[in-house]
């Protein structure tokens, strides 16, 4: 009786490792993808926060903005990149909305791609050694292609706050956008993929009128 012996061909062997190669390759890929996904994710939401954070302390002092159609108490200054919210202080437990000898203000500086945020007795400027609240693009507070912060007054006598916000994960590296765009009221450019940016505009009712 004749016994049938099996063997593994010299194509056989190729195929397997042809295949188990495959195999490893698109594991490999797929870790690839997914790690570069959950990084891309990651600095998305810290991005997020990060100018979030600093678009609601700006929100949180101008509801608190006190002036009068006069005086409005907002106070700006490109040249130090910064603006101020002047408010009735109430440290002492009493509060004197028509004297505004008293007051506080908030003010923030941009120095570099860095806001700091300061209170101070007269509108000045903050100091690299006051309170670091986030980073924007460089020059925030001076590109004229971007928004700059200010108070409207409405026909209807309101006022409001409004500034554009643009952080980037790098805010030192690349444009916001052109000068020819964003005077066209054109869409901010978004960021690359390796430097992902953030716009946030803000638009809050003044208080204290």
């Amino acid at each position: 009786m004749n016994k049938k012996r099996s063997a593994v061909t010299l194509v056989e062997l190729v195929i397997s490792s042809l295949i188990v190669s495959m195999v490893v390759i698109g594991v490999f890929s797929a870790d690839y993808a997914l790690r570069r996904i959950n990084e891309t994710g990651s600095q998305d939401v810290s991005l997020n926060i990060q100018a979030k954070v600093v678009a609601e302390s700006v929100r949180v002092r101008a509801r608190a903005l006190h002036g009068d159609p006069l005086d409005t108490g907002f106070y700006r200054d490109t040249g130090t990149q910064t603006f101020c919210f002047r408010h009735d202080d109430v440290s002492g437990g009493v509060i004197t909305p028509n004297n505004y000898t008293d007051d506080m203000h908030s003010c923030y500086t941009q120095i570099g791609t860095t806001v700091y945020l300061c209170e101070k007795a007269a509108a000045a400027a903050c100091l690299n050694t006051d309170l670091r609240v986030g980073q924007l693009v460089s020059d925030q507070f001076t590109k004229a292609a971007i928004p700059l912060p200010a108070v409207t007054v409405t026909a209807a006598g309101d006022y409001y706050f409004e500034m554009t916000l643009v952080g980037r994960l790098d805010p030192s590296a690349g444009a916001a956008c052109s000068p020819a765009a964003c005077t066209a009221g054109a869409t901010l450019t978004a960021g690359t993929a390796a430097n992902p940016q953030v716009v946030i505009k803000i638009q809050e009712n003044a208080a204290g009128f």
